[in-house]
């Protein structure tokens, strides 16, 4: 065949072994290169590439490049911006609202969570009252009021606005605790009331002396 012999299992893997030995060889090589950068010198050539001119000089041209309005990725950095602000702009407003109701201790949901529904809570009501005087918000309920599972809105009561209170509820605790910290002084009173459903509802007071001399419960 085209003048080729086949060979036969044992030359087969003699010339594989030969293969396999000189790729090892190979790769003995590049392993000799770590030793430019031994572990006493690595800190000091690194910053040594990073104080030199033609870093400082790469670094100022990149910097330079980035800022122009005729690279090939501006279209696209300035979409992800704008998207950006639109979605930072939403959150001020949702953030808002939760902020109030949970200050006040009123419930958020509603029977429902349509846009436009009189039962639909107030956390859906006191957007939908800002958006009577914040056409930004307006434009936005209306684009995104009916949007399904799956898309995001940050008007969602079932995922969203839950994950703020968490996070809002820990920055309290953890001001709280170290106002207590400070205090060094304070008192602790347990109490326990059953509800209509007769079921005790646990409560944990405690009393102490702020920064100020005021007492704070």
């Amino acid at each position: 065949m085209d003048g080729r012999k086949r060979l036969s299992g044992a030359a087969c893997r003699k010339a594989k072994q030969i293969k396999q030995a000189k790729n090892k060889a190979v790769l003995d090589k590049c392993r000799n290169i770590e030793d430019l950068f031994k572990a006493k010198r690595q800190k000091q050539r690194i910053e040594e590439h990073h104080n030199s001119p033609k870093h400082r000089s790469n670094m100022l041209l990149m910097n330079d490049r980035g800022k122009s309005k005729n690279v090939i990725n501006q279209q696209l950095i300035q979409q992800i911006e704008n998207e950006r602000t639109y979605w930072i702009n939403v959150l001020k407003r949702v953030v808002a609202v939760v902020k109030s109701l949970s200050c006040r201790g009123l419930p958020f949901r509603g029977h429902d969570s349509n846009i436009g529904s009189p039962h639909n809570g107030n956390f859906l009501m006191g957007l939908e009252l800002i958006s009577e005087f914040d056409p930004f918000l307006s434009d936005h309920l209306k684009k995104y009021g009916g949007s399904g599972k799956g898309k995001v809105s940050y008007i969602s009561y079932h995922t969203y606005y839950e994950q703020f209170i968490i996070i809002m509820s820990n920055k309290v605790k953890n001001i709280i605790i170290q106002e207590i910290k400070n205090a060094k002084y304070f008192s602790i009173s347990v109490d326990s009331t059953p509800d209509i459903s007769h079921i005790d509802q646990f409560s944990l007071i405690i009393r102490y002396i702020d920064d100020n001399r005021k007492p704070v419960e």
